[in-house]
């Protein structure tokens, strides 16, 4: 992987850990997902993803992937365009835990995206949708630079339940 780790773990906890575990990342993003858990909405989350350490933001879309509530969908779509890669690879994660499909499109893009810890998310995440629709960003990514992403979409085309050919 390229510095990620790339094992494929989706708990929130290392990145966590990973500059925004301070109490400063902790409140920010709790700051950030308080509006999701009250009247508020999504819309009242933008504290957090408009804050300038990264940190913060990636403790954001770790905790509104733990929060299960889809209107979490919305920020952590447009947080998929972050300018830190580790922001987008737990934003795609987390997506993919949510199982929002506004989100397909979205991760899709993300298959050409520069860090191979994300390309490998968005195909994680692509999989649990188990929409064929994907399959033809997974067979791109079987020609990947990157031997993990190029497992993954293996993986994954292998989890699709496409129809057979006829006889």
């Amino acid at each position: 992987g390229g510095g990620g780790g790339g094992d494929g773990a989706r708990g929130g906890g290392r990145w966590a850990a990973r500059g925004g575990g301070g109490a400063a990342g902790r409140g920010g993003a709790a700051g950030g997902v308080r509006g999701l858990q009250g009247a508020g909405g999504a819309e009242a989350d933008a504290g957090a993803w408009g804050d300038t350490t990264a940190g913060v933001r990636r403790s954001a879309a770790s905790a509104l992937s733990q929060m299960k509530d889809p209107r979490a969908g919305e920020p952590l779509i447009a947080a998929l365009k972050d300018a830190d890669p580790e922001v987008r690879q737990m934003s795609a994660n987390s997506l993919g835990e949510l199982a929002d499909k506004r989100a397909v499109r979205p991760l899709a893009a993300l298959l050409s995206d520069p860090s191979s810890d994300v390309r490998q998310a968005a195909i994680s995440s692509l999989s649990d949708f188990r929409d064929p629709a994907a399959t033809a960003g997974f067979i791109a990514a079987l020609r990947d630079k990157d031997a993990e992403v190029r497992a993954a979409a293996a993986n994954a085309l292998g989890g699709l339940e496409l129809p057979s050919a006829p006889q």
